[in-house]
């Protein structure tokens, strides 16, 4: 090609190929155009690609950084609910045939889907503690709670017509559940107390975080096993749970909140595994684990399992209205999981920045 002076402050070339001028000052101003576009986009590499979202690393760390500690966890047994000990009501002697016939019934609640085991009469007796008990102090509920090899106390209180129940963990003595009803004046007490006992067991049940516990396999002689390329355990949730093949179930840790009633906003569930149902017999479910949090510890013997469709059913059919906005809360997820489900979230805004960087260099540059 042959140039072609043009002037003192334009070149051009001439040939086959249509001409272009570029000014020096103009050509410059591109130059650095191009130089910040470039710098830009190196960013919005390191911010969204590299570095990570800086906004969703504080998000993901915010609840490792709170005060909270895990009072109650899965490892060691503690959090799990299985051993409980119900004592019998304390009403008004004249009541004691309709309290005696409560006090079966609320048992019958607890052990009709074999997800919980009950101390039994004779056991009591032989411990010498079978009597009725109204509140408890958190130094008599460890006491007992230990001396009975319990994991959770249960009482009831007919307290003119109020009913009351409470629920205890063994292990610290600390208060899980209470609640309170009202017995209607137009009816006999006598008439109203097995119904209304049954309603709050149901209560307390349904408010329960948790549907079931880790197990271990008895062939294998593990909790977490490798089969066909996967990772699996099994769990055991009652013979009553509404659970099929493909429901979403949660692994998660209790943290203690503050000094309310566990079950009622004094503690926070963290989920830190997530698994997918493979079979469902006799209470027994077989899961595959799809997500795990590095970092999270094992899966071990009682690690608790949440069932969230088994849940919303339990809540739904027998939670008392006054706690439904009382329950475990919040719930969040452990921060490597968060930080898993989040790297989707984060590859929207690279994309778009990438193209508008991009829409840019093409526009100013041709």
């Amino acid at each position: 090609m042959e140039e072609q002076e043009l002037g003192p402050n334009f070149k051009g070339i001439k040939g086959s190929q249509a001409r272009t001028w570029v000014r020096p000052g103009l050509w410059l101003q591109q130059q650095t155009l191009l130089f910040g576009l470039s710098l830009s986009f190196f960013a919005a590499l390191t911010f969204y690609g590299l570095g990570g979202s800086v906004q969703a690393q504080a998000q993901t760390q915010a609840p490792a950084a709170t005060s909270e500690r895990p009072l109650l966890s899965s490892q060691g047994g503690l959090g799990l609910l299985r051993r409980i000990t119900v004592f019998p009501v304390m009403a008004p002697a004249s009541l004691s045939g309709p309290a005696e016939e409560a006090w079966w019934a609320i048992r019958e609640v607890l052990t009709e889907d074999k997800r919980f085991l009950v101390s039994s009469r004779s056991f009591l007796q032989q411990k010498d503690v079978l009597q009725p008990r109204a509140e408890l102090s958190p130094a008599d509920a460890l006491i007992l709670g230990r001396y009975l090899d319990a994991q959770g106390l249960i009482t009831l209180e007919l307290r003119d017509r109020e009913l009351i129940f409470r629920a205890y963990e063994g292990e610290f003595g600390r208060l899980l559940w209470q609640h309170s009803m009202t017995l209607q004046a137009s009816l006999p007490l006598a008439e109203q107390l097995v119904a209304a006992s049954q309603r709050l067991m149901r209560g307390f049940i349904s408010a329960i975080p948790y549907q079931g516990y880790v197990v271990v396999d008895a062939l294998k002689g593990e909790a977490l096993f490798s089969e066909q390329g996967m990772q699996a355990f099994y769990a055991e949730v009652g013979t009553a749970a509404q659970v099929d093949q493909g429901d979403s179930v949660q692994l998660l840790r209790l943290r203690l909140q503050n000094l309310e009633p566990l079950f009622e906003g004094g503690a926070s569930a963290e989920i830190f595994a997530e698994g997918r149902v493979l079979s469902h017999e006799k209470g027994v479910l077989k899961v595959e684990l799809t997500r795990m949090a590095e970092g999270s510890g094992e899966v071990t013997a009682e690690t608790l399992l949440r069932v969230p469709r088994e849940l919303s059913r339990l809540q739904q059919q027998y939670a008392l209205r006054e706690s439904l906005g009382a329950l475990v809360d919040p719930t969040y997820l452990a921060p490597e999981m968060s930080r898993k489900r989040q790297q989707e979230e984060e590859k929207k805004p690279l994309v778009t920045s990438l193209s508008f960087i991009l829409g840019l260099a093409f526009l100013f540059l041709f």
